[in-house]
């Protein structure tokens, strides 16, 4: 049964006695068990009649007799186990499932996994229990889930924009829905509160150019709204053949303030040398807030960033010579992994897509650590948008990458 339809029954006070709610996606678990806790009792009956339990801390005697007692002032009681994939010898619940109490709803939210379909627990919920078992939320359906969640609530929302959610945000549903109830929330209370947008291209992590017509639509977006976009552009001349700056698009200098960086493309990592490039009232807006934190830089490192800024092509083409030598050895060892990755990747990492055999990039980090002494850095260290992905800094000498090739093939 789907969870929207065991609420809309709550709603009409059809009732059954147990519910086992059970699977990789927490989101519909999460919204029985919150809508469980606010509406199925009033709040006077609340304090006698609702008892909640976490797995990791409960002992299953003590949820059957929980379950067992009859409510107090109210046509039914309310037991919730949550957590409850951490709940041991959870298979003793059986005797209460197979004969429960008629007035005490019983939810249990089990999530993460399912319970064995062989076990006596199993065979016994298809039959005495409503059970949803929930399956985590292929990538490709996230656009059109995020699109009917916001229209359901009576508000539009272009493609572009679900888009962008979905990217920086990955499946987490739980998450998507905070941000997207903010958003409403913002648009409620003023029309709209938002005042900065963070951008970065060439993406970091993911070595991704952007599109002329996608930098349009976010100088467009930041206009109609009234937003200063923060563009931060530190790997537009690594490996890049087309460098190019939000600034270059047509009426930008009025919402865009952009950063660069002298760390990547100068290899002056760790000396805090950059740049600002914004309209003349934008700068004057950041150095009065920055003359009240701080002073002026040591002058030898000015002085060198100042011959940095005066170097020619020849020096980019140069290290950029460099880094396409070790992107091919980190190509070479990514086939050996087994990784799917794109070849038009700009900046000093690549980005790969890990084996759908591995659970998430953790897993493969870890396997290479342990079985290779090799680290490689799990996606999902840059939120769980990351999670089946891993990245490769570029930054190690070829025969490092040499070396770590050799010790993870023996």
């Amino acid at each position: 049964m789907p969870t929207a339809k065991i609420i809309a029954n709550w709603k009409k006070n059809v009732f059954d006695a147990v519910y086992w709610l059970e699977g990789e996606e927490p989101f519909y678990i999460d919204q029985v068990v919150e809508y469980a806790e606010k509406h199925l009792l009033a709040e006077a009956e609340q304090a006698f009649n609702m008892t909640i339990f976490y797995g990791k801390d409960a002992d299953w005697a003590q949820v059957i007799n929980a379950c067992k007692r009859y409510s107090v002032f109210a046509e039914k009681q309310v037991v919730i186990l949550k957590e409850a994939q951490h709940m041991g010898q959870i298979e003793k619940l059986l005797s209460y499932i197979e004969n429960p109490l008629s007035s005490t709803i019983f939810i249990v939210a089990h999530k993460d996994k399912n319970v064995d379909g062989r076990s006596a627990l199993a065979k016994a919920l298809k039959t005495k229990a409503v059970v949803v078992s929930t399956k985590k939320m292929y990538d490709n359906k996230l656009p059109e889930w995020v699109m009917t969640w916001v229209s359901e609530r009576g508000y539009q929302i272009n493609a572009k924009a679900v888009q962008i959610i979905v990217d920086h945000i990955g499946n987490d549903l739980n998450r998507i829905q905070n941000e997207l109830e903010k958003l409403i929330e913002s648009n409620r209370a003023n029309g709209h509160t938002i005042k900065l947008l963070f951008a970065n291209y060439p993406h970091m992590p993911t070595g991704q150019l952007p599109e002329k017509d996608f930098f349009e639509q976010l100088v467009a977006f930041a206009k109609k709204h009234d937003i200063l976009i923060v563009h931060d552009n530190p790997y537009s001349f690594i490996l890049n053949e087309t460098p190019s700056s939000l600034l270059s698009i047509n009426g930008a200098i009025d919402v865009v303030l952009e950063l660069n960086s002298l760390s990547k493309s100068s290899n002056m990592a760790g000396w805090r040398v950059g740049m600002l490039i914004a309209s003349k009232q934008h700068i004057k807006e950041v150095l009065r807030f920055k003359s009240n934190m701080d002073s002026g830089m040591f002058l030898p490192l000015q002085l060198a960033a100042a011959k940095a800024l005066s170097l020619d092509k020849d020096w980019y083409d140069s290290i950029n010579k460099i880094y396409r030598e070790r992107r091919t050895k980190v190509f070479e060892l990514l086939d050996l992994l087994k990784c799917d990755y794109a070849k038009d990747q700009v900046g000093m990492f690549v980005w790969a897509k890990i084996p759908a055999k591995y659970k998430n990039g953790y897993e493969l980090s870890d396997e290479v650590l342990y079985n290779s002494n090799v680290f490689i850095t799990p996606g999902g260290i840059f939120g769980s948008a990351g999670d089946n992905y891993i990245r490769v800094s570029l930054c190690g000498s070829i025969e490092r990458f040499e070396e770590a090739i050799r010790r993870i093939n023996t």
